[in-house]
């Protein structure tokens, strides 16, 4: 049990540096070269939900 334990919490652990690197990074970027985030008060929902996703899978991963 303990293996299998692992190997889940090694797939969340990549699952989010996943989405971080994929998904997190490259909106940040773009979204910071058009002056969105420096402008505006709040953050697009599309950056939101890829953040959240991304605690999420690392709350699991620590968690498990």
């Amino acid at each position: 049990m303990d293996v299998a334990e692992e190997v889940v919490r090694f797939a969340l652990l990549v699952g989010a540096i996943y989405v971080a690197y994929k998904k997190i990074y490259p909106l940040a970027k773009f979204l910071r070269k058009q002056r969105w985030i420096s402008e505006n008060v709040g953050y697009p929902s599309l950056l939101w939900i890829w953040s959240i996703t991304f605690l999420i899978l690392v709350t699991l991963a620590i968690v498990l």
